[in-house]
């Protein structure tokens, strides 16, 4: 075999088939310019000019920021403190983040970016730390919760909110006890919610049955909302179409097809009017009446005339606003001090944060050993040097002409570890047929019809191309799949990885395998459409 066959001809399938942690608040705003965002002071002045594909606010002393398509992180400054290199990355929280290289597990890092712990293999998602704990999913998509030193504490449960206020709402059939209830960072059962008339957390707005204020919404089997206290008395009845956290000692509800604002007694404090609103930041609410914003401070007086066709919550004492189709800043007076000139803006900060990342370390174990076994005594699928084209088209009756020298098959086999495989493609070294003319006849007369393939059903198979589709989370995986697909094909076929490869036109690496310095593997992948290429050759 010619030294580069592998990559080559490989490379020429796949192109033709192809804020702070505390209450103190930055005064230093996220916003878009064109393609790209950067960050403005409440004066208007440019702390980092538009350069990065998106931004976020600050928590921690820290903004969230993805440059060339890698997360980083700057600070109040505008000083780049954590270079952007990770494949993605939370928002910090409680001083901490998770962040994530490709083909690894997340790893937790402080603000200085010292590693705190990296998350076990069994971690497929992971959020934010939120009252001490983080919650995970699992690969078996259950939830469990692990402390500040990365230890699992908490018995894992179906489904399960973050902590908030020293409880976290999950929902285990498995239980004994019950369904649905709240736990205690032991894991103890505290709140029950299997009783007869409010059973469930709030699914539209999983957050709004957290605790906040010692308050949090719980849906009843009326499909209305109430409120619940941290011992799990109903407090509110269940009476509201939507119903939010508590915040500055009110929360929003809508009732009647209105937004109005609640004190902790049920009782309306501003009645709903509003045809959408937002909760209290800052002793400030943006309010929406027909369909235009404006602010509201805490006793229901309109502080801020609706005249805007978006509005930002009120942060350290600003908010962003669109006029126009663009992007000012105003005070709590409603005076524009930042004439509006940007392109966008978060609307909010929580809408803001990245609070959670996934693996992107492949732990399947089903997937590389299925694959393999397709191998066996040299040939892949029973295919070997001598496997003529004839033979390819007899045993493969979908298989269709692609190109000049390859046929292609679809195929339907069940994805394993969320991989499909969804084509095989057998290459030769030569032109698979040739035009001849066409002849139509019967008994009175003979014509030709133009022209068409005559194929050379003798020509050997010289490679098979195998195509995988990954589906779901496991895209996010695209790398770690190819490189476990690329250490199995050495291991079976008793070849090394003889080199990586990159800058292709596809968003990826590949690998080449050779044996007795002859190329007999090749693998490559793209990460933007989750799918990698295996080509084998015919022995």
């Amino acid at each position: 075999m010619k030294k580069s066959y592998f990559f080559i001809a490989l490379i020429a399938f796949v192109a033709m088939a192809t804020v702070s942690c505390g209450k103190k608040e930055s005064k230093i705003y996220p916003v878009k310019m064109g393609d790209y965002w950067g960050y403005v002071t409440n004066t208007g002045k440019y702390l980092v000019n538009p350069s990065f594909e998106t931004a976020g606010f600050f928590h921690c002393g820290l903004a969230r920021i993805v440059k060339d398509g890698k997360v980083g992180y700057i600070n109040t400054k505008g000083k780049i403190v954590i270079t952007p290199k990770y494949e993605d990355g939370t928002d910090f929280t409680e001083g901490r983040a998770f962040v994530v290289m490709e083909g690894e597990s997340p790893v937790c890092i402080n603000t200085s970016e010292k590693i705190q712990y990296t998350c076990p293999d069994w971690v497929e998602t992971v959020f934010t730390y939120n009252d001490h704990f983080a919650k995970m999913i699992t690969v078996d998509n259950n939830v469990t919760y692990i402390n500040r030193t990365g230890d699992e504490t908490i018995s894992r449960v179906q489904q399960g909110l973050i902590f908030s206020e020293g409880l976290a709402y999950v929902y285990d059939t498995s239980s004994v006890e019950c369904k649905s209830f709240y736990i205690n960072e032991k894991g103890m059962h505290r709140i029950s919610l299997n009783q007869e008339n409010w059973v469930t957390y709030y699914q539209s707005y999983q957050n709004n049955s957290n605790f906040s204020e010692g308050m949090a919404a719980v849906k009843g089997k009326n499909g209305k909302y109430g409120y619940i206290d941290n011992k799990g008395t109903l407090t509110i009845d269940l009476q509201f179409e939507e119903a939010f956290l508590f915040s500055e000692g009110v929360a929003l509800v809508k009732i009647g097809g209105k937004y109005g604002y609640i004190n902790n007694k049920g009782t309306f404090v501003i009645n709903p009017q509003f045809t959408s609103a937002r909760s209290f930041k800052g002793g400030m609410a943006a309010i929406k009446q027909g369909d235009t914003w404006g602010y509201i401070n805490m006793s229901g007086t309109i502080v801020v005339n609706p005249t805007y066709s978006a509005a930002c919550d009120f942060i350290g004492g600003y908010a962003m606003v669109m006029q126009e189709d663009k992007i000012g800043i105003i005070d709590q007076k409603g005076e524009m001090v930042v004439t509006p000139q940007f392109d966008s803006a978060w609307l909010s900060v929580e809408g803001a944060m990245e609070r959670s990342v996934s693996s992107r370390k492949f732990t399947g174990d089903s997937f590389i050993p299925a694959f393999l076994s397709r191998y066996d005594n040299g040939a892949w699928d029973g295919i070997t040097a001598s496997t003529t084209l004839g033979d390819i088209r007899a045993k493969y009756k979908g298989a269709i002409a692609e190109g000049d020298d390859q046929f292609v098959c679809k195929t339907s086999f069940e994805p394993i570890d969320g991989i499909a495989l969804t084509q095989m493609a057998f290459g030769f070294d030569e032109k698979t047929y040739k035009m001849v003319d066409n002849y139509v006849s019967n008994f009175f007369w003979t014509y030709k019809s133009g022209k068409k393939r005559q194929y050379n059903n003798a020509l050997k198979v010289s490679s098979i191309v195998y195509t995988f589709t990954l589906n779901g989370e496991m895209k996010n995986k695209t790398f770690s799949v190819a490189k476990a697909l690329a250490e199995g094909l050495a291991e079976k076929m008793g070849a090394v990885i003889n080199n990586e490869y990159d800058g292709y036109q596809l968003d990826g690496v590949g690998f080449m395998l050779t044996r007795n310095e002859e190329e007999v593997a090749g693998v490559v992948y793209d990460k933007s459409q989750g799918i990698i290429y295996a080509m084998v050759g015919c022995e």
